[in-house]
């Protein structure tokens, strides 16, 4: 007759999600930090409310118009 022996649970490691903390915090402080500055701040207006006038404004511009058009261009015949 056989013995049937209970399956221990290996011990929790913690190590591999302490190596992939160092680099989430880097790429955290280095990248997200500095991108959410700057969506903060394009949609703050002067006055300091949150809106979207400043991208209305450059939507609004004929030099974005006709760089977009330029650029669609330049893709459109690259490919």
């Amino acid at each position: 007759m056989s013995l049937i022996l209970p399956l221990e649970k290996p011990a929790l490691n913690l190590r591999p999600l302490l190596w992939l903390l160092l680099p989430l915090l880097v790429l955290a402080t280095l990248f997200f930090w500095p991108l959410s500055l700057i969506v903060e701040q394009a949609l703050r207006g002067a006055n300091g409310e949150i809106g979207l006038e400043t991208f209305r404004q450059v939507v609004d511009s004929k030099r974005f118009v006709g760089a977009l058009l330029n650029t669609l261009q330049i893709a459109f015949f690259a490919t």
